[in-house]
């Protein structure tokens, strides 16, 4: 299993193309800075959602910090640092979208 790390606005479509392109079943994609952005429901719906049996988790902390707490859509699991080094660890590989 691969973890993706995302860290650009929505706004960056060939990145998001590119990224969407690379993800496979099984493999986790995480939003981090402000990559949280795509974490929203109306940002997810239109990028992201095609990508089945995927693993989309957000960086609790980031999210926070840019206040968009009450817009994260229901299939983003929020996560903290912690969880964050361990998936780091747990991968066979990282590939940070940057």
């Amino acid at each position: 299993m691969t973890l993706h790390t995302f860290n650009k606005q929505p706004s960056n479509s060939q990145l998001i193309s590119d990224c969407s392109l690379t993800v496979r079943k099984g493999d986790a994609l995480l939003f981090i800075e402000d990559g949280v952005y795509n974490a929203t429901t109306h940002s997810f719906n239109t990028s992201w959602q095609h990508l089945d049996d995927v693993l989309f988790l957000a960086l609790e902390e980031d999210i926070k910090a840019r206040g968009i707490a009450d817009d994260i859509d229901q299939c983003v699991k929020l996560i903290d640092y912690a969880y964050f080094v361990r998936l780091c660890a747990e991968n066979d590989k990282v590939i940070s979208w940057y």
